[in-house]
């Protein structure tokens, strides 16, 4: 059995990149007392007398998780940014990567600058390749294996960090015995150098709703008018609905959904739409927008897209009555 490397926790803030150092220092009761309120603050780990290797940044309150890797040379070099789930799992949804500009061989990619990877389930994901100039690549495939080895982890309790520093190409498979970091905290409070994901508010919804307002499309550069249309109820008996990307309609599951609560029962539902000629088009193009009123005047979304309402329910016994469910599945988004 190999013997445990030493490594060292400390507590703080945030990572400064001016300055290449944690600010912030938490007294280790300190970080555990945010921990249980959701409030955010950050893990840094490093190997005892050598540079860092990973930096937690916890924030519960926003179900966020972000996880950066240090290279050799202390930079880091890469982020997993991960959302807890209900199940108490942590899911990676996005992972950036910046190459080393001195590295050579037949890795390298000339120009490239950084690669986002956006998961969009266990089999698929958006592969988004930036480089020098402003250029960019897109491609969605399958995930390569690292994405897969990385993309759920539990969700540690405080202080057993293990599963997350396995992330770490030097500390994956390795044993690892956690100490904390023998530093005095700061005795003024300082700003954290980061922010957790959190949702955007969408602008303008109660004009999109307007019968009869007029919108211009961005890009066909043409003008509709908003229609609202009644298509009936919506039985919810569990009083909650799964919202999702609009993107990720066809395949959500309702682990990866957010779950919405809303009133229990029959709710009147309504499709609005905007119908707009499009040079490649005929008959006009309809764009929808759909929604059940109770949803919309609660909740805010993120990242700042509509969202979609899925008419089902967590129960198999639940129902949609009249063509409803098919109407909010396909519209409101």
């Amino acid at each position: 059995m190999p013997t445990p490397r030493t490594h060292e926790s400390l507590y703080c803030q945030g990572w400064d990149p001016e300055t290449a150092r944690p600010v912030g220092i938490l007294s280790p009761d300190t970080a555990q007392a945010r921990d249980a309120a959701g409030e955010q603050y950050a893990v840094l780990v490093s190997e005892a007398g050598g540079g860092p290797l990973v930096l937690l940044e916890i924030a519960w309150s926003h179900g966020h998780c972000g996880v950066w890797l240090f290279d050799a040379d202390g930079v880091r070099r890469t982020h997993h940014r991960y959302a807890r789930r209900q199940d108490g799992q942590l899911a990676l949804t996005r992972s950036r990567r910046w190459p080393d500009p001195s590295a050579e061989g037949a890795g390298a990619v000339p120009d490239l600058v950084m690669t986002t990877v956006v998961v969009m389930n266990e089999e698929w994901a958006g592969y988004h390749h930036d480089y020098l100039g402003g250029g960019r690549t897109t491609v969605n495939r399958w995930p390569d294996e690292d994405i897969v080895a990385a993309m759920t982890r539990p969700a540690p309790e405080f202080g057993r960090w293990e599963d997350l520093l396995a992330l770490h190409p030097r500390l994956g498979g390795a044993a690892v015995r956690l100490g904390e970091a023998d530093a005095a905290p700061d005795p003024a409070p300082a700003p954290a150098p980061w922010r957790p994901p959190g949702p955007l508010a969408p602008v303008g919804v109660d004009a999109l709703f307007q019968p009869g307002e007029g919108h211009r499309d961005a890009r066909w550069r043409t003008t509709g008018t908003i229609e609202v249309h009644d298509i009936g109820t919506v039985v919810l008996p569990t009083g909650r609905v799964l919202v999702c990307d609009p993107s990720a309609l066809g395949s959500v599951t309702e682990q990866r959904a957010l779950a919405v609560p809303c009133r229990r029962g029959s709710t009147p539902c309504a499709w609005r739409c905007c119908a707009a000629p499009t040079p490649t088009a005929s008959p006009p193009w309809w764009r929808g927008r759909g929604s059940t009123s109770p949803i919309w005047s609660r909740r805010r979304w993120s990242p700042g897209r509509w969202p979609c309402v899925r008419a089902r329910t967590s129960r198999p016994s639940a129902r949609a009555s009249s063509s409803a469910s098919r109407w909010t599945a396909a519209a409101a988004c």
